[in-house]
């Protein structure tokens, strides 16, 4: 036995065999419906879903695999598989952190969290009526704010110096739903994906 799995707990041990579980799924034998295209997927696809569930192997080397592992094996060509990364999620999202982190490095974002949570009382209620009543107000009219509220609540957030508390959930849960509640009642042109 190798001196790196002597090492390892058996926690850690029943964690990786856990993670590769799913390639017993390659004894099953394959038919017209149960194709071994189909048989592969199942397995790449279990392994990365028990990898996260376990934490037995880090998340982003997970995700980056997951995909790649269907390129390499042939599953899907790669125009399919990374097709999700031309949409307006992935991108949206790392706009918003890198605005966030512009923000933040400039003091920017810290001035602007001041300026809300005065504004508004500076009481945790009163922070999570007027981030909400703003941005409700501010997407009605204009569609594109839901990021930039991302990255006002975050500032506010480390204003108060809540991070990963149930109040720091409660100010960025009043900023989600305030920017994407006026879009739910309104009509236009995109669609908008919640969950």
């Amino acid at each position: 036995m190798s001196t790196s799995l002597k090492k390892m707990s058996t926690a850690d041990k029943v964690k990786l065999a856990l993670t590769f579980a799913p390639v017993l799924i390659l004894l099953i034998p394959t038919n017209e419906i149960f194709t071994s295209q189909m048989r592969l997927f199942f397995v790449i696809t279990l392994i990365a879903i028990v990898s996260f569930c376990v934490e037995s192997i880090p998340q982003t080397a997970a995700a980056l695999a997951m995909p790649l592992a269907y390129i390499f094996f042939g599953i899907a060509p790669a125009n399919v598989v990374l097709s999700p990364w031309m949409q307006y999620v992935p991108w949206a999202t790392l706009g918003g952190l890198i605005m966030a982190v512009i923000l933040e490095r400039t003091g920017l974002l810290a001035r602007s969290a001041y300026v809300c949570i005065l504004k508004t009382g500076a009481s945790y209620k009163g922070v999570v009526i007027g981030v909400a009543i703003a941005a409700c107000l501010c997407t009605t009219f204009v569609y594109a704010l839901v990021v930039p509220f991302a990255a006002l609540t975050y500032g506010i957030v480390l204003a108060l110096k809540v991070e990963q508390t149930p109040a720091a959930a409660g100010i960025m849960l009043s900023g989600a739903i305030g920017s994407l509640l006026p879009q739910m009642f309104k009509f236009s042109g995109t669609l908008t994906m919640i969950g």
